[in-house]
């Protein structure tokens, strides 16, 4: 039956119950029955975190992007907060980013409020990281078909994100997938961090974009052709110093080189 508070419009929730009726006698030779809350179950949650899209770029047009998530800390949660980071996508100029990055998180069910936060962070060659854009989702209906099915699968889908200072602004999107197992069958079936064995279920690629030396540069907003530009500056002071060296010899420490005895 609903719930009802008499300075609310709305139902306040609602309860479950049964009422039975005895005789007075056989009731109080009956025991009690012991009522417990449920016992938790152990379940693995795998996040797999495959690309960014459409992520601001910083003002030298470029952005280094790497994704965060956190198990938020609720009753029934294993422990404090875990945070997990993927690695980083240096010298985005488009806001795209590809990580092909499993997650794993053990949580336990019944939970009071569970929830997962992801990120989306611009890696600084200098000082600290900024936050780009936060979304906090619910896990209640991904918890509530997990205890009817006893798994969950969510295909990848692309989340939105936010920032207060930006309102009513997307901040980028993340392309994601989230699975949840019981913990026995993770443990008989058990799959690596990142792409790390064993690999699978489903195999992920380690991405080389965004990874090499000059994607580093790019992201810190050097530019390629500073290259040769510093290699021309250092040539001419090479060449300028020898030059000094070989006059200074000629003028002074042996002064009549060129002279044929």
């Amino acid at each position: 039956r609903p719930l009802k508070n008499f300075d609310k419009n709305t139902s306040q929730g609602s309860l479950e119950l049964f009422i039975e009726v005895l005789p007075a006698e056989i009731a109080r030779s009956l025991p009690f029955a012991k009522i417990e809350p449920p016992k938790p179950q152990e379940f693995e949650m795998r996040v797999i975190i495959y690309e960014t899209f459409d992520v601001p770029r910083g003002p030298n047009g470029t952005v280094d992007i790497y994704v965060q998530a956190t198990l938020l800390s609720s009753e029934g949660w294993t422990g404090d907060n875990i945070i997990k980071n993927t690695d980083t996508h240096h010298g985005s100029s488009d806001g795209h980013g590809i990580f092909n990055w499993r997650m794993k998180f053990p949580i336990s069910v019944p939970s009071s409020y569970p929830r997962i936060q992801l990120s989306v962070v611009d890696a600084k060659f200098f000082g600290s990281d900024d936050s780009i854009g936060t979304r906090v989702m619910s896990l209640k209906r991904n918890i509530k078909r997990l205890m009817a099915e006893n798994r969950y699968v969510s295909p990848p889908g692309r989340v939105d994100l936010f920032h207060p200072n930006f309102k009513g602004e997307t901040r980028g999107s993340v392309l994601m997938s989230v699975t949840i197992i019981p913990k026995a069958e993770a443990e008989a079936k058990p799959v690596g961090e990142a792409q790390e064995e064993p690999n699978r279920d489903p195999y992920l690629e380690r991405p080389t974009e965004g990874r090499g030396f000059g994607d580093l540069l790019k992201g810190a907003g050097f530019k390629f052709n500073l290259f040769g530009f510093l290699f021309r500056r250092i040539l001419k002071y090479i060449l300028g110093l020898v030059i000094s060296t070989v006059i200074t010899m000629i003028l002074f420490v042996k002064p009549g080189i060129l002279i044929k005895s």
